[in-house]
């Protein structure tokens, strides 16, 4: 990893907006951010800043890992003996699904990340077309079975893993209960020390169910998943939480307070050997604002984003106040345990980010398997190369409004030492 010599530099690394030249004015002292760095907001905190130094120095002990959350929206149209149009309550099956699946998988290597959990990658299909952007390792939740489609859970590492899965016996109501929803569970060997990764995606069901018959599904679920920890978790390892909740904070009036109920759950898991583990919501912990997750195009419109000047890649502007509710739509979450003495490892977390995945550019080669395809065949005979792609790079960009999903992603950094 980078060695970092310099308090600024620090700073940068706990929140990188001090690298972005649209905000110039925002102050970046390490004891302004320090509270941020390693739990400081529990009240036996102790700020050390010879700690947080000597965890940046690199070296063998030290590792720096990009991580992913991405809703991918590959829900097809026929799955076996269902229809996922009718699976999701939607008219139709989400479009462009092998380019997008490929331009995903590109996006998450291009963009350098080493473990990116994915949903609703409901085919093994699509997950063979993301994985040959040559990640290493591999694994998928609760499969299909006989009259229900897979998890969609899907997760890829740049380091070994194993894994076990879980299928939530609690189903919900149609049109949830046709998709194996549950929890996969990764252990994932950094090389310095591991952490247990669960990722989930909960109960939604029609637009018109009712909210507190919701919330009481997705918490009954969530108790299945806390059970699950307690199964399994190692507790020389971290816990991380990450998934589609599809609880939205922000409507907590609605929803019989199905946010604050999910984070008490969290706030206190006893485990097999009586010791307990806290979990928190790393948006909260790490000062983020407006957060909502589910529109790309709804509070991170292009004005409204930030181009990492480094990486190229853009964000959303998450120090807009232009929203009455910044809790509003934020369905993908990030829990982290808070470190403790039986941890091999100290690990401490970056500003957590909200990445919009705005379509990329769309070459030749992303579009010439179409000639096979009966609707655009006659296409390719008609037309040229580069008239073809601007007539079918207009369809494409129009029929996805302009993202790879109908999610944004949400993007962390992990800088890890052995202890």
């Amino acid at each position: 990893m980078t060695t970092r010599k310099s308090f600024r530099e620090i700073a940068q690394w706990i929140d990188d907006r001090s690298i972005e030249n649209e905000l110039p004015n925002i102050q970046y002292e390490l004891r302004s951010v320090a509270k941020q760095h390693r739990w400081l907001n529990s009240a036996d905190a102790h700020i050390s800043f010879r700690n947080i130094v000597d965890r940046h120095k690199g070296g063998l002990n030290s590792k720096e890992i990009s991580f992913l959350f991405y809703n991918t929206w590959l829900i097809d149209g026929a799955l076996g003996t269902t229809t996922v149009s009718l699976l999701f309550d939607k008219k139709q099956a989400a479009p462009w699904l092998s380019l997008r699946a490929d331009l995903i998988g590109k996006e998450i290597r291009n963009s350098g990340y080493d473990i990116a959990a994915l949903c609703e990658v409901f085919e093994e299909k699509y997950q063979k077309i993301i994985k040959k952007q040559r990640f290493s390792y591999d694994a998928m939740g609760p499969v299909w079975t006989i009259g229900n489609v897979s998890s969609g859970l899907y997760t890829l590492s740049k380091f070994s893993m194993s894994y076990k899965r879980h299928r939530f016996e609690e189903k919900g109501e149609f049109p949830d209960n046709w998709s194996n929803k549950g929890v996969l569970h990764t252990t994932i060997d950094l090389g310095i020390g591991k952490i247990d990764l669960y990722t989930t995606h909960l109960f939604w069901g029609s637009g018109e169910f009712n909210p507190i018959e919701k919330t009481k599904i997705q918490l009954n679920q969530l108790k299945e998943l806390t059970e699950f920890i307690k199964e399994t978790h190692n507790p020389k390892h971290l816990v991380i939480v990450a998934g589609d909740m599809n609880i939205n904070p922000g409507r907590s009036k609605e929803n019989d307070s199905a946010y604050e109920k999910m984070a008490e759950l969290f706030s206190s898991i006893t485990l097999k050997n009586g010791s307990k583990i806290s979990l928190e919501d790393l948006w909260k912990i790490k000062g983020g604002k407006k957060g909502g997750t589910n529109m790309p195009k709804k509070g991170c419109e292009p004005e409204k984003r930030i181009k990492n000047p480094v990486t190229g890649i853009c964000y959303c502007n998450d120090d807009t106040d232009d929203v009455k509710d910044l809790d509003e739509g934020r369905y993908d979450c990030i829990f982290v345990q808070k470190p403790s003495e039986s941890h091999d490892i100290n690990i401490d977390f970056s500003r957590m980010k909200r990445r919009p995945f705005p379509f990329p550019k769309i070459t030749y080669d992303d579009i010439k398997h179409l000639k096979k395809n009966p609707l655009y065949s006659q296409l390719f005979e008609r037309l040229n190369s580069s008239q073809l792609l601007e007539l079918l790079s207009k369809k494409i960009i129009e029929d996805c409004n302009g993202h790879l999903s109908d999610h944004i992603g949400v993007d962390v950094k992990f800088l890890v030492n052995k202890k």
